[in-house]
């Protein structure tokens, strides 16, 4: 009986989380804290200051993605799913960035290799069209979709200077800065 219960045991944990094989990495990031999430088509993506899991909708199945799966980075600040485009944008910390299309992972360093002062978190991301309006400490930064590389910087405080921006948002004629409530 001892060793009947035993072996379900083992069997079961085991079932649960595969042991990788050797050369290959396994991740235990906290998944418990979320920061930001976001609709997509059919899943539900989920960030936490360390990684990303989404739940697939029709059968409630998880897929976690962290640096060990292809990620370039952790330190997650904000994500955002253009459902036209089906793609998923993730911001880190550290203002670099993902765009995950299809099964493959873009990265667009170029925010974080930028020599520029200032405050370059990343703290929303807007999609209108075909390009991503990043809210940061500088103002908005617009990334291309298509070409996977920043288009161009608004610098919209008085005289040009930078300025936090906490929101984006478009009526199709205009864009709208969000402030943020306390």
């Amino acid at each position: 009986m001892l060793s009947t219960f035993l072996l379900f045991h083992i069997v079961y944990l085991s079932a649960q989380q595969p042991v990788p094989p050797i050369g290959f990495w396994r991740d235990h990031l906290p998944y418990n804290s979320a920061i930001d999430v976001a609709a997509g088509n059919e899943k539900i993506f989920c960030a936490t200051p360390f990684s990303l899991f989404s739940i697939t909708t029709s059968d409630k199945s998880i897929e976690r993605l962290s640096k060990t799966s292809g990620l370039s980075e952790t330190g997650i600040s904000a994500i955002h799913y253009d459902k036209n485009n089906e793609k998923l944008f993730i911001a880190y910390n550290n203002s670099n960035l993902d765009i995950i299309y299809r099964n493959d992972i873009i990265n667009v360093p170029d925010l974080k290799r930028d020599n520029v002062t200032g405050d370059k978190n990343i703290y929303n991301i807007y999609s209108f069209e075909k390009n991503y309006y990043l809210s940061t400490g500088l103002g908005v930064v617009v990334v291309d979709a298509e070409r996977y590389e920043l288009k161009e910087s608004w610098l919209i405080g008085a005289g040009g200077n930078q300025v936090k921006i906490s929101g984006l948002n478009s009526n199709g004629s205009f864009f709208m800065q969000l402030q943020k409530r306390v």
